[in-house]
């Protein structure tokens, strides 16, 4: 009786121990993913949105749409855009880069004159960028918030 007794003691501490072990585990696994989460933001909001919104705010209001602005101006965000694409995508920038990009290139097509208008190249640009930009500005406030800068 004395040896059940001894048994049922050291099974109960070892149970609890495993529990709490693996209890602890997954905790501190969760709030590395938090951690790490939060970081790749950070980096996202630093790197590309603000980024991005110093360039809208410094050059957008010389133009009412992307289509006007210069083109040293409209390449400097085709350059951001690009340089950030892979390093800080998330689940809905590659779709929008990748209309924004075809849209800013068409042009450079050879048979654009029969693919387009230059009328339906400057609308279809400025809603790609419009699209993306209003996304950029969206994200960025959450971000905002949930990193309480």
């Amino acid at each position: 009786m004395k040896n059940t007794l001894l048994s049922q003691q050291y099974l109960i501490s070892l149970i609890i121990g495993i529990c709490s072990s693996l209890a602890t585990t997954y905790f501190k696994d969760w709030l590395d993913r938090k951690h790490y989460k939060l970081n790749r933001l950070e980096e996202r909001y630093f790197g590309f949105y603000l980024p991005f919104i110093n360039l809208f705010n410094e050059h957008f209001f010389k133009a009412n749409a992307f289509y006007y602005l210069e083109p040293e101006i409209q390449k400097a965000f085709y350059d951001l855009i690009v340089k950030c694409e892979y390093r800080f995508k998330d689940k809905k920038t590659p779709n929008l880069i990748y209309e924004f990009k075809c849209a800013y290139y068409i042009k450079d097509s050879p048979d654009f004159l029969q693919i387009s208008s230059e009328e339906q190249y400057a609308k279809d640009l400025n809603e790609t960028f419009i699209n993306l930009s209003d996304y950029i500005f969206s994200a960025a406030d959450k971000a905002h918030r949930k990193l309480s800068i």
